[in-house]
């Protein structure tokens, strides 16, 4: 009886089990042409084709092309964890081959996922089932998002896709679980979308205006009321009436306002009746335009204002808008001054060891720089620069690259000419005496700090939650700002809208918000979503809020595969274009510092020199006519590379941003992509590239560790395989287990870094959680070494020490920067100390990869 009763309980239940994807034949909505699946859309049209009548029992089916993007998303599932449900979908495919795929949900941040098994290679025309119950992992918020997962597919891969689903399979799954509402029913706002509501011109007083809100009636029913009224004014006058067009977006032009502070009102009224039934108020301000002063265009980022000789007496120039500029001598000279506005303080002034210059965030209008004590043979520059972005400001009594944190003369020399604005970790609040000194010096030289700080779980659904947060917690109050780490364009609706909502009522806030993109590909590709994001995160802080883009870098094959990899840039402000024609204005593209293997790891070929590819990203910014007009770029984050690096970066931003040159850095350097002095770096093809010399039979052989690139080194790379091909030692009693090669094509004289990374085996198959002794060591013959200027570095180890129970395997880097005595040097790596000594004990297993040999980049 108890048997019949619960296969009672399992029919009555599956019975009910609906399918929590209300839309599986991808049919059309307010969202766009496949309804909510309409977000995957706006970056990559081509992504998914529609075939009416071709899927299981006459339903709508879909062809998938993954070439560019290997992923087809369907957010703001609210899901049940530990309760199982069944996923999965029907597929038809042909030829289809990838590295992986899979009907898959991921939790909040896609920090875990489920899945099915990979969809079979060829299905003969035949349409079949794949499924699987799965439980659902813990998500920070309940949210989750659906997706079918089939990245890098090989040329001739066919992939048709019908009736996905999610099935709940348990009592509380059923009764709990939620299907994605129409995210658009929650944006119930009428929505400026440019100009600025804090620089509406006097001579055009005009915005456009958008409504993504589903309206209860055809959109020929309503009118949109718009009125106005100065600030010392209560009531707002006559409306301006507009009929709404089809499609809810208009340009309207408003009741004219003198220049100054305002308040409009926008309402949308049913013209039968004359109810409003939404209705928005905002502050808004009209402001004089003023003319755009004569400069001379460098490049993208930097114009100049005045170019002199340095003497003796004032400059004169003027701003059209709000930003910063830069003044500077072209030679350091100990006895000139340079003062801005009538100011007894110098804005700049020597420095021993340092450039001549500074930056300052001015006022649109008229200023004034007053030269003193100046020499003849020098040159003067006064030119408008973008923000200039760092995170973060981790400054250390003692400078310690072994470990990439670096002291306050380390920052003088190589940032602090180079960029203007700071973002912190968190709150800037000076205790100790050193920071007490860097407090006073960063207000002396007009750097600006931004706070940090996210939100947890829940939070970032919830606008009042946020907004209180950023008006009342430290990071905002100590600093110039605080920059909301972070959401994705991809990020659920629910999200987007809660964001939107809170900046839209900081919109009087004095201190600037900044929002973080997740996502190297993170596009503002669904315009019905993006849209009212952009503008209400641009319109925060009296006008000044801005979106912080991750653009990061990953490492590339080549120079082709470089560059066709940049125009993710393009591709960035296009999509965001769609949403507001000025959107390069709201925007900074900010690079990554992650070059460390066993952390974010974007350093991801070894036959690459990542120098060239960090160039390459501020050259096309610089240069790209499609990338003007954006306010900022910057770094994120030299705490996670190391000190050529460091210095590199900064003078990388000074090179494009301060400077204004044209032309790559790299050129300078003799720099290229691929330097080419080794090959195999990561024992593929079968270390064909190497010399083998075993001490005994199996002791040194070429393997493939699955994940071990991934997972492990944490290579950011979009073959995931990438990394997993090593040389496993190990150590023998005879003698020590060698591998050589012949790196070629070296300058004698100039100084070259050699950086490897080991690992041991059995701690990468089953978690050790320990410091292990490691003897795993390169000879350079042909190369005098440079002992203070190399490293070992450990992860997990210092700032990057996780808990035991995150099992991170311990991955160990060298670097070794030697000078070249002759063109053609043999490298060679030993699991002995030296020839007569093991140094380690018997028996003991390393791995070994990423081997690059670059010129290094050294101190100026």
């Amino acid at each position: 009886m108890k048997f019949a009763l619960i296969i009672t309980a399992a029919a009555t239940l599956s019975a009910a089990a609906a399918n929590l994807i209300t839309n599986p034949g991808f049919q059309r909505d307010g969202m766009g042409e496949m309804g909510l699946w309409s977000v995957n859309l706006g970056a990559y049209e081509n992504i998914a084709t529609k075939r009416p009548g071709e899927g299981i029992d006459g339903c709508d089916a879909v062809r998938f092309d993954f070439t560019e993007y290997g992923s087809f998303k369907l957010p703001g599932f609210r899901l049940v964890a530990k309760e199982p449900y069944r996923i999965g979908a029907y597929v038809r495919t042909s030829n289809f081959r990838s590295q992986t795929s899979a009907v898959l949900i991921f939790n909040e941040g896609w920090y875990n996922d489920v899945r099915t098994d990979p969809f079979p290679e060829n299905t003969n025309g035949e349409w079949v089932k794949v499924e699987k119950v799965v439980t659902m992992p813990e998500s920070s918020n309940g949210l989750y998002t659906f997706d079918i997962y089939a990245p890098h597919p090989e040329p001739g891969s066919i992939l048709d896709l019908c009736q996905p689903f999610i099935e709940p399979m348990s009592e509380r799954a059923l009764a709990e679980s939620q299907s994605p509402t129409s995210p658009l029913e929650n944006i119930r706002r009428i929505i400026p979308v440019t100009p600025p509501l804090t620089a509406i011109p006097v001579n055009d007083q005009a915005l456009d205006i958008a409504i993504v809100w589903p309206l209860p009636g055809p959109a020929d029913d309503f009118d949109l009321h718009v009125k106005t009224r100065r600030d010392d004014v209560d009531a707002f006058g006559e409306p301006l009436r507009y009929r709404l067009p089809i499609t809810q977006e208009l340009r309207a032009a408003l009741p004219a306002l003198p220049p100054g502070a305002g308040h409009l009102r926008l309402e949308l009224v049913r013209r039968a009746d004359g109810d409003v039934v939404l209705a928005n108020d905002y502050l808004i301000r009209i402001i004089t335009p003023r003319p755009e002063p004569p400069a001379r265009r460098l490049n993208n980022l930097v114009s100049e204002l005045v170019g002199a000789d340095l003497r003796d007496g004032e400059f004169p120039f003027s701003l059209a808008r709000d930003g910063w500029v830069f003044v500077g001598f072209s030679e350091p000279q100990p006895e000139a001054a340079a003062f801005l506005d009538g100011s007894d303080t110098a804005m700049v002034r020597f420095r021993p060891g340092e450039p001549s210059d500074a930056m300052r965030f001015l006022s649109a209008g008229d200023h004034v720089v007053r030269v003193r004590g100046a020499q003849p043979g020098a040159r003067l520059s006064i030119r408008t620069v973008p923000q200039l972005m760092l995170f973060p400001m981790t400054i250390v009594p003692v400078n310690d690259p072994v470990n990439f944190r670096y002291d306050l003369d380390f920052f003088r020399r190589h940032f602090w000419h180079s960029i203007n604005t700071h973002i912190c970790s968190y709150a800037w609040i000076p205790k100790s005496d050193l920071e007490k000194t860097v407090d006073q010096e960063i207000k002396e030289r007009g750097i600006r700090l931004i706070g940090s700080g996210g939100f947890s779980g829940e939070n970032w659904t919830k606008a009042d939650v946020m907004a209180k947060s950023i008006r009342t917690a430290p990071p905002a109050l100590t600093t110039s700002g605080r920059a909301l780490d972070e959401i994705a364009a991809s990020s659920t609706p629910t999200i987007l809208n809660a964001v939107s909502e809170a900046c839209w009522s900081l919109a009087d806030f004095d201190k600037t918000v900044y929002v973080w993109m997740a996502g190297t590909k993170g596009y503002l590709n669904c315009r019905p979503l993006h849209l009212p994001f952009l503008a209400g995160v641009s319109n925060a802080s009296r006008g000044t809020g801005k979106l912080l883009m991750e653009t990061y870098v990953t490492g590339v094959a080549d120079e082709a595969e470089l560059k066709s990899y940049m125009t993710l840039l393009n591709q960035h402000l296009r999509t965001a274009r769609r949403c507001a024609p000025d959107a390069a204005s709201k925007m900074a593209m900010m690079m990554s510092g992650y070059l460390t293997a066993g952390t974010w790891n974007c350093n991801t070929h070894p036959q690459t020199d990542m120098k060239y590819v960090f160039d390459y990203f501020y050259y096309v910014i610089a240069n790209d006519p499609e990338l003007t007009g954006l306010f900022g770029v910057g770094c994120y984050d030299i705490n996670r590379t190391d000190e050529e690096y460091a210095r590199w970066i900064g003078r990388l931003i000074r090179h494009y941003g301060v400077e204004g040159n044209v032309t790559m850095l790299s050129e300078q350097y003799n720099f290229t992509c691929n330097p080419g002095h080794l090959r195999g770096g990561d024992f593929e093809e079968n270390a064909a590239d190497w010399r083998l010399a075993p001490a005994e039979p199996d002791s040194l052989k070429p393997m493939t560790i699955s994940g071990y690139g991934r997972n492990h080194l944490r290579r950011r790379a979009g073959n995931a395989s990438l990394g997993d091909t090593v040389l496993h030692f190990t150590r023998s009693a005879k003698a020590p287990n060698r591998v050589s090669q012949t790196a070629t094509g070296l300058t004698p004289g100039r100084v070259y870094s050699l950086t490897y990374v080991t690992a041991d085996p059995d701690d990468i198959a089953n978690f050790k959680n320990e410091r292990q002794h490691v003897v795993l060591e390169a000879n350079i013959d042909g190369g005098e070494t440079m002992p203070e200027k190399g490293y070992e570095f450990r992860i997990p180890a210092g700032w990057e020490n996780w808990p035991a129970s995150a099992k991170r395997r311990e991955i160990v880097t060298r670097k070794i920067v030697f000078k070249a005595l002759r063109s053609d040097i043999a490298i060679t790596f030993s699991d002995w100390l030296s020839d007569d000594t093991p140094g380690g004990a018997i028996g003991q297993k390393r791995i070994l990869n990423s081997i690059s040999l670059n010129p290094y980049f050294g101190e100026e």
